[in-house]
């Protein structure tokens, strides 16, 4: 496929993912500011002891089918029928297990609570097994305008059940009613975005093509699940149901940006990259823009919240939170490592090179437990959070290398694209810092030292940085900045 088609497909898919993940962003900070202060810290535990046991059981038994259809260059009709299947029987399975299992597993982490959550979570699950393949398609096919509205309808669904279940309940069944609505309605709309219509079949035959990178997709898969998870477990088992909710409030809300950014980045450039997979050329440019993109939004985000998180905690989540301002803090750099990582690691993906992500991710799991543990043990909260931050540059590191190898160029090369966001986060923040919490700190309320910080910290930064983006980034500056400045002035001129 030409360059210039394929650069406008791929402009064109990311606006749309972009879109989608914004909208399911916008949500989900609505729907944790709500919660958090309708629900306590040991509700939010109790839900993620059921999420973290329904991890564990998906991340074991993911096939990795779905990543291989979106990556395989050739067609893959004759494949879907018996990936639905396999799909669907594993779901079941997994309901079956974690039903079976809920009261050994509330047992472990001393949360009667638990238990009735666990039971939502394994009907949330059962359900979610139907979705339709038809959402993997249109990844592979660059229409995420369709996506889009499944997301957005599954999303919306969720809000709208959680939020007055939990006004009426005061309790974490509002959050599993929540998640049962947004899989029926995914299930749903699944079907009606793409004309694919899933069939359930024992004829398996086909699905021994994909073996290969599918259990090299699988283990990947496990394996990032326990580097992923093993942090929440530690901190549940030792540190008990309220350190394990402030952990996971505050895990999420410093990850909201690069989370939906990586997952934005994985669903357009897994199928654009795998197009371009035998021209380095290509390959090289695109992730060196990719990081370049990548540093521009998260490093001021990280670098704002980084200075702004005492204010921005009490606003937002309450005073009841403020124990996990420090967690908070080195999350933050947790996340910008995360998502530098994953954009290396789509390239590999893109490549076909599952095991050498898989040998990483063995590397990343035995730092992580090296340092987590000790860490936590001594430091509590912030320390647990140092060893994944620890473990997370780790992997980043490892795989820049092997991306630098594979295009024959060096590492810095790959993320020169980051020097304007990094001068001019640093800048923004020196700035902003002093003077904000310096002679302002005693006669402003947190909103306004907020609103302040953002007023000082955004056009410093732009200033800074946008010269330099538009040099190091070009394609997607015209992609992105460029063309919705264009759609901005000819909407103003008519």
């Amino acid at each position: 496929m030409a360059e210039p088609r394929l650069r406008d497909q791929a402009a064109h898919a990311f606006g749309w993912v972009a879109a989608a993940r914004l909208l399911e962003r916008v949500l989900g900070v609505g729907r944790i500011v709500i919660l958090a202060r309708l629900l306590a810290p040991q509700d939010f535990g109790a839900f993620g002891i059921a999420l973290l046991a329904l991890g564990t059981l998906e991340r074991m038994s993911r096939p990795g089918l779905s990543i291989a259809l979106v990556q395989r260059r050739e067609g893959v009709t004759r494949y879907l029928d018996a990936v639905w299947t396999v799909l669907v029987l594993r779901s079941l399975a997994m309901a079956g297990l974690l039903y079976a299992s809920r009261g050994i597993v509330a047992g472990f982490f001393e949360s009667p609570q638990a238990a009735p959550l666990i039971t939502g979570v394994a009907v949330a699950t059962a359900i979610g097994g139907f979705t339709s393949l038809g959402l993997q398609l249109l990844q592979r096919e660059l229409r995420l305008d369709r996506r889009f509205r499944a997301i957005a309808a599954a999303s919306f669904a969720d809000l709208l059940v959680t939020i007055p279940l939990a006004f009426l309940l005061r309790d974490a069944m509002a959050l599993v009613y929540g998640m049962i609505a947004r899989n029926v309605v995914l299930v749903v709309a699944s079907f009606l975005v793409h004309p694919h219509r899933p069939r359930l079949t024992l004829r398996w035959g086909p699905l021994r093509d994909l073996k290969d990178f599918a259990v090299q997709g699988a283990l990947h898969s496990w394996l990032f699940f326990v580097v992923e998870q093993g942090d929440d477990a530690f901190v549940g088992k030792i540190m008990g149901e309220s350190a394990l909710g402030i952990y996971v409030i505050t895990y999420r809300v410093a990850n909201i940006l690069t989370q939906e950014l990586a997952r934005v980045l994985a669903e357009v450039t897994l199928p654009v990259l795998s197009r371009v997979q035998d021209d380095v050329e290509m390959l090289a440019r695109g992730l060196r823009e990719g990081v370049g993109a990548i540093c521009a939004v998260v490093l001021p985000g990280a670098t704002f919240l980084l200075i702004v998180a005492h204010p921005f905690i009490e606003i937002f989540l309450g005073a009841q939170w403020l124990d996990g301002v420090p967690t908070f803090r080195v999350l933050l750099a947790f996340g910008v490592l995360r998502v530098m990582s994953q954009s290396m690691e789509g390239g590999i993906i893109a490549r076909g090179d599952m095991r050498f992500i898989t040998r990483m991710l063995a590397v990343q799991l035995a730092v992580a437990v090296g340092a987590v543990i000790p860490l936590g043990l001594r430091f509590g909260l912030p320390g647990v959070a140092w060893g994944v931050v620890l473990s997370q540059l780790v992997a980043f590191v490892i795989s820049l290398s092997h991306m630098a190898a594979i295009v024959g160029q060096e590492r810095r090369h790959l993320v020169g694209a980051s020097r304007g966001p990094v001068l001019g986060s640093a800048l923004a923040a020196a700035v902003t810092y002093p003077l904000v919490f310096g002679p302002l700190a005693a006669v402003g309320s947190q909103v306004t030292l907020l609103l302040v910080a953002v007023l000082v910290f955004t056009p410093l930064y732009l200033v800074i940085a946008m010269p330099r983006l538009r040099v190091d980034i070009p394609t997607v500056m015209e992609v992105t900045v460029d063309r919705m400045w264009q759609a901005v002035t000819r909407k103003w001129g008519s």
